[in-house]
């Protein structure tokens, strides 16, 4: 009876996240992305990570919520193992390591949000995390979050990405859906501006740190 209550507890989080206030509107609130989403759910379902790093951010967020925990998972895990073979010194190599564990740290960080005490300590490994990053390797925001939030490939240490995120993500919106995770302390998922609380409707995974966080705010442009 547990198990069963905890599916259908994670069910109704779930589709509270995903509804866009619109039973018709499943994996995404812009209808041309979830359009295809539903036309290609079985070719996402086997999509490799070099698929997923070829379309635009809006329809990676789609793919996202299809993924089971474990693919959202390899993804990540994936582009820190790539970015580890760029030339870091060794206690740099070593922070994205850690990055690695605390990921592997939390089993449930792809299966549903997080939140009360779970989240709270995730929220202060990632600060932590955070400032070492900023205060001790002397990492520039650019850098942080191109390590942090965005799930495309880090070309050098930098901050550069293979495929950057671009102005306009949401081009097709019906609705006012959100597209960034709305922390002001430290990450920022927007690329040419902040990420502002507004009253557009929450959807998640795909935002926020290593797209496990809750989409919740908008990019101003």
């Amino acid at each position: 009876m547990k198990s069963k209550t905890s599916y259908l507890t994670l069910f109704l989080i779930t589709m509270v996240f995903l509804s866009c206030n619109n039973n018709e509107l499943t994996y995404s609130c812009d209808r041309v992305v979830d359009k295809w989403a539903h036309e290609n759910l079985a070719e996402i379902k086997q999509m490799t990570r070099a698929e997923f790093l070829s379309i635009e951010p809006n329809y990676q967020k789609a793919a996202f919520r299809i993924f089971t925990p474990e693919q959202r998972k390899e993804i990540w895990i994936s582009k820190l193992k790539d970015a580890l073979l760029l030339e870091w010194s060794k206690a740099e190599s070593e922070h994205l390591q850690e990055f690695i564990r605390i990921i592997d740290s939390f089993p449930t960080l792809y299966t549903h949000p997080l939140d009360g005490e779970e989240k709270d300590l995730f929220d202060i490994c990632m600060y932590k995390w955070f400032l070492y990053a900023q205060e001790v390797l002397s990492w520039d925001l650019e850098l942080i979050n191109a390590i942090l939030v965005n799930p495309n490939k880090l070309i050098n240490t930098k901050g550069d990405i293979e495929n950057p995120l671009t102005r306009g993500q949401n081009t097709s919106l019906t609705e006012r859906n959100c597209n960034c995770y709305y922390n002001p302390v430290f990450i920022n998922d927007c690329v040419y501006s902040e990420c502002f609380k507004t009253k557009c409707t929450n959807t998640w995974p795909g935002c926020g740190i290593a797209g496990a966080g809750i989409c919740d705010g908008e990019c101003a442009f």
